[in-house]
């Protein structure tokens, strides 16, 4: 292979790679589909029924997909685990199918438990004449069919611990939420679903083979909670046992104890019933009727605005009372039922919502109130028997804080949510929050600020969306920050912000139909030292590839002392037509040591994906400075105009105080070439003014190759002059080599000057590679390839210094 189009295909790849890291890093995927299913119990007679084909019986790791049925015979078992931990068991005499790409399951005949854990998303189970949905819960159902044998057909729905919801396809609006410890039986053919009736969980969990006759079930701590749930109403008399049973399947109601019957009877007393009696008195009217739990969400408009105090009691059933007034909100059952949550809380879902990824981060249910605008004063009084565990407060026109404030808990929430539907979020260092599963704010409205100067701690996830900005001041303590705006985030802009968390993910995302008319910038300026060691680490984005269009400048501005973490990314993208008005700036300003134990990379690309190279206006500078570097993988810096355009300097600039360290290579670019990442007509890259590689440490070493660069292949063409440096005041090793190119082959072109600068004490390499100049990577290399077709309009000059010694086993190649 050539050694230009070796070079090239190396580049191509670890971009790709780069990108792949930064996408992996700041999308979070939604619910799995389901594909297919993997046989994990087989009790007696279980078979496999393929369409078209014949059947075989079932064995342990069989592989289920679309088409294929599953069925037991008597008294056999059998369970199904889904690549997403769904997991589904089957009793005696069952027959159950999925549909392949969807999450609809449908059993035709027979009884099974199916769990589906928080978080995969929901479920959808078809049965004889009942549909019913499903999100991270557990339930058990039988069904069987109307036959000429079977005439009493009926439909058995048991939750264990979550929720679900009941539909009767063909009979519009006719459903029913059953909750944890509670079950419906119905004959089919109904047209009505009846109420639902209380159940034992702990009988059931002693007795039922679905769970007895297996492992362990994987949901068993969020029973138990339901369970003890159960004993504490049984206990204050809100529940009370029966002496009625249905002993395993069917319908049939016995009693558990034959010698005891628990009969209730209501008498009425026929007191004056004569002539001479007393008038009956009117009876006292009674109260208005609870509003149903269930839909669409209403404002509460008075008070406007709503006042959540240290006096305020919410119970997630849902209610809320201040003042001794109490509104009422409404259940999201989440996606599979209710839809996304921002068309359930908005009434529509934007632009922004898809681009931000809002409605994939919330995939169980939840329960809401809706106001005209909140003041947040103080920590309600909140209760959870019988509700959610997930709140959101949602404002129509914004959300403020007030005196006294405090530290708010929502004790026993785990997910919170404070969004507008188009209006600013504005919380002060009165307030401050804790002790979150996850945390939550969304400033909705293409004006809306999300500013908090509050303090903010969550176990795992805290994350800010503004459809604007973001402005945080507050101190910072989680797992994961995500924060996502529309045009410019800045974290700790007054100094003195603390960052506590494993990975952070701060993205802009302005690709496709974005359009920015000012500037956009995410600023992370962290007071002290900066901890981010999680595999995903820090990333950092601008998006505005496929179509974006920025007004003016594109700016990451990265400040802290000692930076450590898992990876770095970052990046503005602007490839595939997207389009920058003015400059495109990096500046990442490490005070102390920037440490990753991953891949690093800090770039800005208009490189030619196959949607047309991008472009910058001015300039696109990368500046990276750090008293040392040390990166544990592969250390990427560039500034691509690879099939695209900077209208002036391209420029890549690490200076760092102390050693530069990498141990799978690092490289830097600063590259014009003509390119096309799909393979189509080749676009010529552009830079209006000099392109600049400069790397300044005290060592650059690498127990890989070390590489820099600078090319206009194929007819780039730089209208400045192309400069290359590489300058150490001690050695610059590279165990699998050094090469420094300036490529102009295929009719590049650089009208000024070309310069390759080599400079170090000592020389290095443990490379043996040796070949042809021009085709084959060297051992060591400093070179300017024009071959012929490239055309350099003033000096071309390499410059290797070595005060010492080189020392290269290889071949040594320095070349104009």
């Amino acid at each position: 292979m050539a050694a230009s189009d070796r070079i090239r295909l190396s580049i191509m790849i670890r971009n790709i790679l780069v990108l792949a890291s930064i996408l992996a890093g700041i999308v979070a995927s939604p619910a799995a589909q389901l594909k297919e299913a993997r046989v994990t119990e087989v009790v007696r007679d279980v078979k496999l029924l393929p369409s078209g084909g014949a059947v075989r019986s079932a064995t342990v790791s069989d592989e289920v997909r679309d088409g294929t049925a599953v069925r037991t015979g008597m008294e056999s078992r059998s369970e199904l685990k889904f690549p997403d931990q769904t997991l589904a068991r089957l009793g005696a005499n069952t027959i159950f199918s999925f549909s392949e790409g969807t999450r609809d399951l449908n059993l035709q005949d027979g009884a099974m438990l199916l769990r589906v854990p928080k978080g995969a998303g929901g479920a959808r189970i078809s049965s004889s004449a009942v549909t019913a949905a499903i999100t991270g819960t557990t339930v058990m159902l039988e069904t069987h069919p109307l036959t000429k044998k079977n005439k009493n057909a009926f439909y058995k729905f048991i939750v264990l611990e979550g929720t679900a919801r009941l539909f009767l396809p063909g009979h519009l609006g006719e459903s029913a939420l059953v909750k944890a410890g509670q079950m419906i039986i119905m004959p089919l053919g109904a047209k009505k679903i009846p109420e639902a009736a209380d159940v034992d969980i702990h009988t059931i969990m002693q007795s039922s083979l679905l769970i007895t006759g297996f492992g362990p079930l994987g949901s068993e701590q969020l029973i138990a909670l339901e369970q003890t749930r159960q004993s504490e109403q049984k206990t204050s008399g809100q529940l009370s046992e029966t002496n009625l049973m249905i002993a395993g399947g069917g319908t049939n109601v016995i009693l558990g104890d034959p010698n005891k019957v628990d009969v209730a009877v209501t008498a009425q007393k026929a007191e004056g019933s004569g002539p001479f009696s007393s008038p009956t008195p009117t009876p006292t009217p009674p109260p208005s009727p609870t509003p149903s739990k269930f839909g669409t969400p209403t404002p509460i408009t008075s008070p406007d605005p709503y006042v959540i105090t240290s006096g305020t009691t919410i119970t997630t059933d849902p209610s809320i009372t201040t003042n001794g007034v109490t509104d009422y909100g409404k259940i999201w059952l989440g996606p599979s039922v209710d839809g996304p949550l921002s068309a359930f809380i908005f009434g529509s879902t934007s632009a922004f919502d898809t681009a931000s990824g809002f409605d994939t981060q919330f995939n169980t249910s939840g329960a809401g109130f809706k106001f005209n605008s909140l003041v947040l004063t103080g920590n309600p009084t909140v209760s959870t028997a019988g509700g959610e565990v997930n709140l959101g407060l949602i404002a129509i026109n914004g959300i403020t804080s007030g005196a006294p404030g405090g530290m708010l808990t929502f004790a026993g929430i785990g997910g919170l949510l404070l969004a507008t539907q188009n209006g600013p979020i504005i919380l002060g260092p009165e307030i401050s929050f804790s002790g979150f599963h996850d945390i939550n704010f969304y400033a909705r409205g293409a004006n809306s600020i999300l500013s908090l100067a509050c303090d903010i701690s969550a176990s795992n996830d805290i994350r800010l969306y503004g459809e604007n900005a973001i402005l945080v001041t507050g101190n910072v303590t989680t797992q994961r920050l995500a924060a996502t705006a529309g045009t410019n985030i800045s974290i700790g802009g007054d100094g003195s912000t603390t960052i506590s968390a494993s990975e952070a993910s701060l993205l802009i995302p302005n690709s496709g139909s974005g359009n920015i008319p000012g500037s956009a910038a995410i600023a992370l300026l962290s007071a002290g030292n900066l901890a981010l060691n999680g595999s995903n680490g820090l990333s950092l984005t601008i998006d505005n590839t496929n179509g974006g269009h920025i007004g003016q400048d594109a700016s990451i501005f990265l400040t802290t002392a000692n930076l450590d973490a898992g990876s770095l990314n970052v990046l503005i993208n602007n490839r595939d037509g997207g389009s920058i008005g003015s400059s495109a700036q990096v500046l990442c300003s490490i005070l102390g040591t920037l440490n990753v134990q991953g891949d690093a990379a800090i770039g800005i690309s208009n490189r030619n994906d196959g949607g047309g190279g991008g472009t910058t206006g001015t300039d696109a500078i990368v500046t990276v400075q750090a008293d040392s570097i040390t990166v544990g993988g592969e250390l990427d810096g560039f500034v691509s105009a690879n099939g695209g355009h900077i209208g002036n300097i391209g420029a890549l600039v690490f200076n760092v105080t102390g050693d530069l360290h990498s141990g799978a290579g690092m490289f830097f670019e600063t590259q014009a070439a003509a390119f096309n990442g799909s393979g189509g007509p080749l676009t010529p890259g552009f830079i209006g003014s000099d392109a600049l590689v400069a790397v300044n440490a005290s060592n650059i070493t690498s127990d890989g190759f070390i590489g820099a660069d600078i090319f206009t292949t194929n007819g780039g063409h730089i209208v400045g002059s192309a400069s290359i440096l590489l300058n150490a005041a001690g050695d610059i090793n590279g165990q699998q080599g050094i090469g420094e190119v300036v490529s102009l082959y295929g009719g590049g072109q650089i009208d000024g000057s070309a310069l390759v600068v080599l400079n170090a004490q000592n020389l290095i390499t443990a490379s043996t590679a040796t070949g042809t100049p021009g085709v084959d990577t060297m051992a060591l290399e400093a070179s300017i390839y024009s071959n012929v077709a490239g055309t350099v309009g003033g000096d071309a000059v390499i410059s290797v210094q070595a005060a010492q010694d080189i020392s290269a086993p290889g071949t040594t190649l320095f070349w104009v």
